[in-house]
């Protein structure tokens, strides 16, 4: 049996206007409001911005450490007038090369592809497995081949383009298999093969670097890892988490028994009918070549990696991932119908960004808790910058009913002005409050950003609560924000 690996995930998102939908290029300026975070990083376009766990041991970190860092991106994006989105492509067409971003690579890649490039602001979700050698990694890679068909299907999250629906599921896939690289790894015997494969392309100007090498499957130009990079940004934690761990238990199943790869002609054609149909529709054997559909692959890949996924202990959080992927759908599934009921962009970016912030299912109660921990922060800094007496009592209020809130969960939020138990919560404290200490006008930024914050994660928020009493909860927070938000932006306007 493999030792289980470690795991991590990279996630990309977009960032858009809530009025028209489209790209705005406030990457700089996100990135400058959580510089006192290790893991945000630019991306190529400055309307894109990336994430990054750290090395996860199970699928409880990646899920926490995803669901934080898409809670604070969200938060600072909306201090710049915009809204974090999860959607392989942005849904509304994008200004092109004069957003690319002005790092040296970047603009050298602009250079050199600039037809491709221009339309290369793609969102992926890229897993991280963990692998003894690079040999053992190219092995892995072969046998993962068959199944990054429907590795995609699950992950499918970009059918819209220009405002309408693009006639795939997953049309990011189709934009990067323009690249020369953008296809599914080859069948190599070792790593000396596999890097002899890279120095070609490279040689043959059909990728930059090896970073540019777009394999859907790799080895990590960084890390002692199988990249797996086949799969749009997920539409929320748990389908992300579902991806992880999917990917996890291929990736240990190739090591164990490395059954005989599939054939190339099949696993490309299975990779265009999943882009095209999704998880609904018919996807391809990739032995036998022969139409099955989709969810029936899934079926035979959940059977393929049972053993893999005991061994890691993480049978049960697929499964309820696998669960719930049939109960909401697909991100493309959830775009379509999103669309379909209000069109108009404003409505749809709406529902797109909300469901950028659902809940993980398993957690409710850690939802709360960092909304608590917002509202502490709000609370703390108001004391802090002299905010009126009345607003910190309502603010204080509004903390006591989350913490009420908590305690059905049976958890417990630690009190204390200006303390908090995680150091990155407290790192973030500590650098708003000398963000907001310089002056008046300073101040009332920061408080506004973290009320915008708090206002977009109960907004997603509204339509999960079960807890008898969570949703009326949430409805007087949502009021009782924008009544705050309007008296600041009044304070502001003296």
């Amino acid at each position: 049996m493999t030792a289980v690996p470690t795991i991590g995930v990279e996630e990309e998102y977009l960032l858009l206007d809530p009025a028209t939908g489209g790209p705005v290029p406030a990457a700089p300026r996100v990135l400058r409001r959580t510089e006192h975070l290790s893991w945000p990083r630019a991306e190529l376009m400055q309307y894109q911005i990336e994430a990054a766990t750290g090395v996860c041991a199970g699928l409880d970190e990646v899920r926490d450490q995803l669901w934080r860092m898409r809670g604070r991106l969200s938060e600072a994006a909306a201090g710049e007038g915009c809204r974090l989105v999860a959607s392989g492509i942005s849904p509304y067409a994008g200004p092109g090369l004069e957003s690319v971003t002005a790092l040296p690579r970047y603009q050298e890649l602009a250079r050199r592809y600039p037809a491709m490039t221009a339309c290369a602001g793609t969102c992926a979700c890229h897993v991280h497995v963990a692998v003894p050698s690079r040999d053992a990694a190219v092995r892995a890679l072969a046998r993962l081949r068959p199944w990054l068909a429907c590795l995609l299907a699950v992950a499918a999250n970009s059918p819209i383009t220009a405002g309408r629906p693009a006639g795939w599921q997953s049309r990011r896939y189709a934009m990067v298999s323009r690249w020369p690289t953008g296809r599914a790894p080859g069948l190599w015997r070792d790593s000396a093969e596999y890097d002899a494969a890279v120095r070609d392309l490279i040689g043959r100007a059909e990728a930059l670097d090896e970073g540019s090498v777009y394999f859907l499957a790799r080895l990590s130009p960084r890390y002692p890892t199988v990249e797996v990079r086949v799969a749009d940004i997920c539409p929320d934690v748990d389908t992300a988490v579902l991806l992880a761990g999917l990917v996890r238990g291929l990736v240990m199943t190739a090591l164990d028994e490395l059954p005989e790869p599939g054939g190339s002609s099949f696993v490309d054609r299975g990779l265009v009918a999943a882009a095209r149909g999704g998880l609904a529709g018919t996807g391809v054997d990739p032995r036998s070549g022969l139409a099955v559909p989709q969810r029936c692959l899934l079926d035979r890949l959940r059977a393929h990696v049972d053993r893999a996924l005991r061994d890691a202990g993480d049978a049960e959080t697929v499964d309820r991932g696998l669960a719930l992927l049939a109960e909401r759908g697909t991100g493309a599934d959830r775009q379509l119908r999103y669309w379909r009921a209000d069109p108009r962009p404003a409505g749809f970016i709406r529902a797109l960004a909300r469901t950028t912030l659902t809940a993980p299912d398993a957690g409710q109660g850690a939802h709360l808790a960092a909304l608590a921990v917002q509202l502490q922060t709000l609370h703390d800094l108001g004391v802090a910058f002299g905010v009126p007496g009345e607003l910190v009592a309502a603010q204080a209020r509004e903390l006591a009913a989350v913490r009420d809130a908590l305690r059905r969960y049976g958890r417990a939020v630690p009190a204390g002005p200006g303390r908090f138990a995680d150091a990155g919560d407290q790192r973030r404290f500590d650098h708003l409050l000398r963000q907001g200490a310089t002056d008046r006008s300073a101040a009332l930024d920061v408080l506004h950003q973290t009320l915008a914050g708090i206002l977009a994660v109960v907004d997603a928020a509204l339509p999960r609560p079960d807890a008898a009493g969570v949703r009326e909860m949430y409805l007087d927070l949502y009021a009782a924000t924008l009544r705050q938000s309007r008296r600041l932006l009044s304070t502001l306007d003296r």
